[in-house]
């Protein structure tokens, strides 16, 4: 059995590659919200905080402000739960973007003011530089 990626899947890796790589001290991370959970999981996960609409991406930016990003892939639209989220994280002074690709994440970041310069040290995976 072969496991399939999806098109969101695809540029969620792909970014998380590219700003593992090209911003290395940046925070960044996915809260695992989604999937399939059982009932009771679904019960449990809500007991501890999991907040419906959470983007893909969330962001301690260097300034200290919050951001958060939805990964969308093609024509995909944002759920009812994602454009509260999305409300509540800009009427708080934090940053939104819904992103479709790479480019488009890189520019985001560029504008909030985070560097996505590749340091000489990280060109052509030589880390130790």
């Amino acid at each position: 059995m072969t496991k399939r990626t999806y098109p969101e899947q695809k540029l969620h890796i792909e970014c998380i590659d590219a700003l593992r790589r090209l911003a290395p001290d940046l925070i960044v991370f996915h809260p695992a919200n989604g999937g399939w959970r059982s009932e009771r999981a679904g019960h449990l996960f809500k007991a501890m905080g999991v907040l419906p609409g959470v983007s893909d991406l969330i962001f301690c930016l260097p300034d200290g402000r919050f951001a958060a990003i939805e990964l969308k892939a093609g024509k995909g639209q944002a759920t009812a739960a994602q454009v509260e989220f999305s409300r509540r994280v800009t009427n708080q002074n934090g940053f939104f973007e819904i992103i479709r690709s790479l480019d488009e994440l890189l520019s985001t970041l560029e504008r909030w003011g985070v560097s996505t310069k590749v340091h000489p040290s990280r060109v052509f995976g030589n880390e130790a530089a």
